[in-house]
């Protein structure tokens, strides 16, 4: 079961690479004149799904993860459940990769299959606890990859732009959108991911995680609210987040 937004058909003459985590299948798929580069570009897919993994306390929920790269793409990518789509510039040779790397994009897209694929919100208005969440655990990732400071840095970059943003009446949570579009903007990427940064700093980084393990598993398969998560959070640590 999962949500019909996230069903996909790509169809074109593909090439595949695979990979294995434990006995979940890897493919990354281009065009053939593109193959060489697939390695290079999703080389770090096994490390991201075992830190997702170890992070949230909730093995990959799918049966297999592919990657695809298309041309005429109009986004960076989109999470379909187990295929994630990727606009086919986010490939690249080890002759280029000083200048231009994949791992945030694919990072964050991996992470939407828990957020957003296996728990996702139960409308637009609530869209932060898909991109807020795959944002931070894309800047967490990094920070193991590479060291603590990766994550210091994103953050600080981000909130950069946050507070650049001087005459912001919106909430997080916001209904009078007129079109869903409205609603992938800072406050639900950057802001999102400052919110949980800022819970997991209040918490802990252990409490933190034993909070989202228990409202992935309460809500896996579902569908959810910003009420959900805060209900989550309050039931395991015990303390008031209204």
């Amino acid at each position: 079961p999962h949500v019909n937004y996230l069903v996909t058909l790509v169809a074109g003459e593909f090439e595949r690479v695979q990979d294995l985590h434990r006995d979940v299948p890897l493919e990354f798929w281009t065009t053939p004149e593109e193959l060489s580069k697939a390695p290079n570009s999703f080389r770090h897919t096994k490390h991201m799904m075992e830190f997702f993994e170890r992070e949230l306390g909730v093995p990959y929920p799918w049966a297999k993860y592919g990657q695809v790269a298309v041309q005429d793409y109009h986004w960076g990518g989109m999470e379909n459940t187990s295929l994630t789509t990727l606009n086919y510039k986010t490939l690249f040779g080890s002759d280029t990769e000083n200048l231009f790397s994949s791992d945030s994009l694919v990072a964050h897209e991996l992470a939407h299959q828990w957020f957003g694929d296996l728990v996702t919100c139960k409308d637009w208005s609530h869209i932060w606890l898909n991109e807020g969440f795959a944002t931070f655990y894309d800047w967490l990732w990094q920070g193991a990859l590479h060291g603590r400071n990766e994550t210091l840095y994103a953050l600080h970059q981000a909130a950069k732009g946050i507070l650049s943003n001087t005459n912001e009446t919106r909430g997080i949570v916001w209904r009078k959108f007129a079109e869903a579009n409205e609603m992938f903007n800072y406050l639900a990427y950057p802001k999102g991911a400052w919110v949980l940064n800022m819970l997991r700093q209040e918490l802990g980084a252990d409490l933190y995680r034993a909070c989202i393990t228990a409202y992935l598993k309460k809500h896996q398969y579902g569908s959810v609210t910003s009420d959900d998560l805060r209900a989550a959070i309050e039931t395991v640590s015990g303390r008031n987040f209204d």
